[in-house]
């Protein structure tokens, strides 16, 4: 469920979401941490073609979060996004990011 920020155990989204490294098979992502994110992060990405989200495994909460997804296709477009695990509920995600992986040369 999402939870609108301002409700009792909701925190706000994340901001920064921004790309720290590209291979032709993973993305690192970083972003700001969120006060209130106690149960961690949780991110999301899809292929630019694809319908369906995949959820990457949640993440702890970090002074400096991070997250790589692995398992991507070469020279693809990927929709990135991130919400905190707030005390008794999810936020509301991030602003979504687009990034490519490199071609396989």
């Amino acid at each position: 469920p999402v939870t609108i920020s301002g409700e009792e155990g909701a925190c706000s989204p994340p901001i920064g979401l921004h790309s720290i490294t590209v291979t032709t098979s993973t993305i690192s992502v970083g972003w700001v941490q969120v006060p209130g994110a106690v149960n961690g992060y949780q991110v999301e990405y899809k292929a630019e073609s694809a319908m369906a989200w995949f959820i990457n495994p949640a993440i702890a909460q970090s002074a400096t979060p991070t997250d790589t997804i692995g398992g991507l296709l070469p020279d693809t477009n990927y929709y990135i996004r991130v919400r905190p695990i707030c005390e008794e509920a999810s936020s509301c995600y991030s602003v979504t990011i687009i990034v490519k992986t490199k071609a396989v040369l």
